[in-house]
């Protein structure tokens, strides 16, 4: 009874399960790492989505009970850490969520390039008070209808030190220290956290502003990562195992089977552990086809006379195939 399982015809139903499970086992494990891949893209869909959702609302209604449930909604997608300006024409803040990226209470101000005419995937921008200090940079992501900082930027003779007209090229921003009006010295550099999201609503003369930063934007990204990365490892852990058992039953099976077959089945078995379904796929090309006797319907060979298991002859001319 112990030996039941070791049976020919039970062990080719496991090994068919077994590979049927290693099968989807190994499309799970694909698509799990295609959604990891997929999910940075995702994440800035939404955030780029929830942005110009603010935008069109701000746009369209201004500033509203709704408009501020839409800025909430927005920063949940970092954990938070986030914020939310709104200015007028003159940079005084309107409406804000967060304090974060605030140098001061009622102004908030931004310098960039204003000689460029085509912005770059790493334009840089600078947060100046009103004493035209940096306080710090950003690195510009969204970024549309720019013309009004710029015209803002070219007015202000910071600009001059931190773009270098002509010199359109992320070397002229260097790494050269600057000091600022108050005494304080700021190293002019484009390494920075802070990425800004920037949009002017001309309809109603406001800028739109979203800073966050970059170690902290995707926050629910890591979240459904690590749980998916959590999953890949347990498909891993079950597809090593069912991989193992196949890989123990497979030669049980294929000795079996060639012993049956009155094939040299001490070679086939020690090939078939080292191949496994390689070994598979050239151990049933070679292997004689399966008949059965029209008496009492079991396995034969072509080249047997008798049926061992009835006794009757074996007619190969009227022999049925197994199909």
């Amino acid at each position: 009874m112990k030996h039941s399982f070791l049976k020919i015809s039970n062990l080719k139903k496991a090994l068919v399960i077994l590979f049927s499970i290693l099968i989807l086992l190994s499309v799970s494990i694909l698509i799990v790492t295609e959604e990891i891949k997929a999910q940075p893209d995702n994440i800035q869909k939404s955030i780029a989505d929830k942005f110009n959702e603010i935008k069109s609302q701000l746009e369209i209604q201004g500033i509203t009970k709704n408009i501020k449930g839409t800025i909430g909604d927005y920063s949940k997608l970092f954990d938070g850490f986030s914020n939310i300006i709104i200015t007028d024409d003159n940079g005084k803040i309107i409406y804000k969520a967060n304090d974060g990226y605030i140098s001061e209470k009622n102004k908030f101000s931004i310098l960039i390039d204003p000689w460029k005419s085509n912005r770059s995937v790493n334009d840089i921008a600078y947060v100046v008070d009103s004493k035209n200090n940096i306080k710090y940079s950003t690195e510009l992501d969204i970024s549309r209808n720019t013309n009004k900082m710029k015209s803002q930027s070219a007015k202000n003779a910071l600009s001059k030190v931190l773009f270098p007209k002509n010199l359109d090229s992320d070397d002229s921003l260097g790494d050269k220290e600057i000091t600022n009006s108050d005494g304080s010295t700021y190293v002019n550099s484009s390494d920075t956290n802070i990425i800004m999201n920037y949009e002017y609503i001309a309809s109603k003369g406001l800028n739109l502003y979203s800073l966050y930063d970059s170690e902290h934007q995707f926050n629910n990204y890591y979240i459904f990562t690590n749980q998916l990365n959590g999953i890949i490892r347990w498909l891993i852990v079950c597809a090593f195992i069912f991989l193992s058992i196949f890989w123990i039953l497979l030669p049980i099976w294929v000795y079996k089977d060639s012993k049956k077959q009155n094939l040299n089945f001490p070679k086939w078995s020690i090939v078939i552990f080292f191949t496994n379904i390689l070994g598979l796929g050239i151990y049933l090309i070679l292997r004689p086809k399966k008949m059965k006797c029209l008496s009492c319907n079991k396995d034969v060979q072509d080249d047997w006379i008798l049926c061992p298991y009835c006794g009757k002859k074996i007619n190969i001319n009227e022999i049925i195939k197994d199909k």
